[in-house]
């Protein structure tokens, strides 16, 4: 798998965020880095699911917000609507959205964005890339086999290997690779590897396909995609999963929900989680 390098923030440290008493209020200095601490101020893995919830909000309006604005300068840009981890990029692109989702915790999605920045570059350098000297076509191999997309990902290579090729062009004889590789290897040993690594990847990609299924998301990220889900159906299950974590302001958001029966299930176990709350303050007293 290559190694490129994505800020992460769910990043495992000893450090847990507590949330302020409003879930809603959480803002994006709650879950950056604390130079003080040398670490991130919000840890996914040892959080509840009020603060995941808050967390992912945090990011779904970042998404939402740079989806409407594809192609626009950052400097255009409301940073207080898009959030501030945008601001490493020049203007906003399907890669943005890639780093976005990536952090959000879906890598499906990343991975599928990535695949469309690519196709938006015709898969050869990509000027408005982060790292302008980079290949997309190795971020969008990369990002497949994070989310576990071997399928997509061996469907991909063929196209991926003309690229690798007008890669490898860019600085070496491929003539003389398809003719010689032994002798290619002496001239171009770094790149004779890369080859190497590329054509046993593709091979691997392919073998995995029949086997592996896309790595399924968290249950706290399923559940929020859930919620805004066009699907009745999901959006129900999003809510019965609220219920049983707590997770009151979610809930209380689906009381405006366009749907009259996911409103007034909401508001049945609004009712629930008050009663709830009741009961166990009853039993706390002497």
């Amino acid at each position: 798998m290559l190694n490129l390098c994505f800020f992460v923030l769910m990043a495992v440290s000893p450090f847990v965020f507590i949330l302020s008493a409003v879930a809603e209020e959480l803002k994006w200095e709650d879950v950056a880095y604390s130079q003080e601490l040398e670490r991130n101020k919000f840890v996914w893995a040892e959080s509840n699911e009020v603060q995941k919830a808050a967390y992912l909000e945090l990011y779904n309006k970042s998404i939402q917000y740079s989806l409407k604005n594809i192609g626009k300068p950052i400097k255009e840009l409301d940073l207080s609507e898009a959030g501030p981890r945008i601001a490493i990029y020049h203007k906003v692109t399907f890669e943005t959205i890639s780093m976005l989702y990536r952090e959000y915790g879906d890598l499906r999605k990343a991975a599928e964005y990535m695949f469309q920045f690519w196709g938006a570059s015709q898969g050869g350098l990509a000027p408005d890339m982060l790292n302008a000297d980079a290949n997309p076509t190795d971020y969008v191999i990369s990002n497949y086999e994070d989310a576990g997309m071997y399928k997509e990902l061996s469907v991909f290579y063929s196209d991926a290997y003309k690229e690798k090729m007008k890669w490898l062009a860019l600085g070496t004889d491929i003539k003389l690779l398809k003719i010689d590789f032994k002798k290619y290897k002496q001239n171009w040993p770094e790149k004779a590897e890369e080859y190497q690594s590329f054509m046993h990847n593709w091979r691997r990609a392919k073998q995995l396909a029949k086997t592996k299924k896309p790595k399924p998301l968290e249950p706290a990220v399923q559940n929020h995609e859930w919620f805004y889900s066009d699907r009745q159906e999901e959006v129900l299950k999003a809510l019965e999963y609220y219920q049983k974590n707590k997770v009151q302001f979610m809930l209380e958001k689906a009381l405006a929900h366009k749907d009259p029966i996911v409103a007034e299930k909401a508001k049945e176990y609004l009712e629930n989680l008050k009663k709830g709350e009741t009961n166990e303050t009853e039993n706390k007293k002497p």
